[in-house]
C-alpha cells in the first residue's frame, strides 16, 4: 500500500489515500492527480506546488498580516493589513474580496464575532472578535 495526497488544479489538496498503485486511478474524481507521500498529511496546511517542473508538497504560507486588538468596542474597530490581493473576507455580514491590502472592521451591537480570511494557497486566518458596549 501507498499513501498519495490527491490534490485539485489549483493544488488543494482534496483527500489523502492509503491505496494500491494498481486502484490509485479509480479513486480519482476527474480533475485530480496524486502525488507519493511518506506521511499522510494535513490538507488544512500543506498544499502541492505546482510551479515547478513537477508537482511538490509544500507548507502552506502564513499571511503577512499585522492584526489590531480583537477586543473593542461598538464606537471601534479593527484594523488588519498586510492582506494579499483577492483575499476573501468573510464576516457576520457577509463576504468582500479585499484588494487594497487592509480591512477596518467595527460591529453595530455588543458581542463576539468570527472574521476570516481565505486565499489559497495560504493558511486560513480565523480571528474572534469580541465587541463591547461603549
Amino acid at each position: 500500500m501507498i499513501t498519495y495526497a490527491v490534490y485539485d488544479t489549483s493544488g488543494a489538496i482534496t483527500k489523502v489515500l492509503t491505496v494500491t498503485a494498481e486502484s490509485l486511478a479509480g479513486n480519482l474524481a476527474p480533475g485530480e492527480a496524486a502525488i507519493e507521500i511518506l506521511l499522510a498529511v494535513d490538507p488544512d496546511t500543506c498544499f502541492i506546488d505546482l510551479s515547478g517542473d513537477a508537482p511538490s508538497l509544500e507548507v502552506r504560507p502564513v499571511m503577512p498580516l499585522t492584526v489590531g486588538s480583537m477586543a473593542f468596542t461598538i464606537e471601534e474597530s479593527v484594523t488588519i493589513s498586510g492582506i494579499p490581493a483577492g483575499t476573501l473576507f468573510q464576516h457576520p455580514d457577509g463576504e468582500d474580496e479585499i484588494d487594497d491590502g487592509f480591512i477596518e472592521w467595527g460591529a453595530l451591537e455588543p458581542g463576539k464575532y468570527t472574521l476570516q480570511l481565505v486565499k489559497f494557497p495560504y493558511v486560513t486566518e480565523r480571528f474572534y472578535a469580541e465587541v463591547s458596549e461603549a
